[in-house]
């Protein structure tokens, strides 16, 4: 008999991984090698650092949902490999740094727990600001 873990659940059941990304497990589940992910839109950057394509299509080249990229790009955006300038439909968003010039060591890793840290407090409600 196996473990109830193995068992699919409703969330886990339909949920696809792209396969253009190595995974990593942590502590929450899986996810996506994110100096690959900076890559794959450096990749489909202009001379200049802009996106050539919009996020939709984007999310649909790389196989993720796009509210997964829009995670992508915000956490970027936050810890400045990225950069937005505009707003809504006009928003232009660049790709600041190569992703072989980033940082992908511990001191990402700390930021990335920050951003994600904050996040969880700003959606149950309980952000001080500081």
């Amino acid at each position: 008999m196996g473990s109830i873990l193995d068992k699919k659940t409703y969330r886990t059941q339909h949920r696809q991984f792209s396969r253009l990304f190595d995974q990593q497990e942590n502590g929450r589940g899986r996810s996506y090698d994110r100096k690959q992910v900076l890559e794959f839109l450096n990749e489909h950057a202009d001379r200049d650092g802009f996106l050539t394509k919009n996020q939709r299509e984007l999310a649909k080249l790389m196989g993720v949902s796009y509210q997964r990229l829009c995670v992508f790009i915000s956490e970027f955006c936050e810890i400045g490999y990225m950069k937005k300038y505009g707003q809504h439909k006009a928003t232009k968003i660049r790709v600041m740094h190569h992703p072989d010039d980033c940082d992908w060591g511990p001191e990402y890793q700390a930021k990335v727990k920050e951003i994600r840290s904050r996040a969880i407090l700003r959606k149950e409600g309980k952000e001080t600001n500081e």
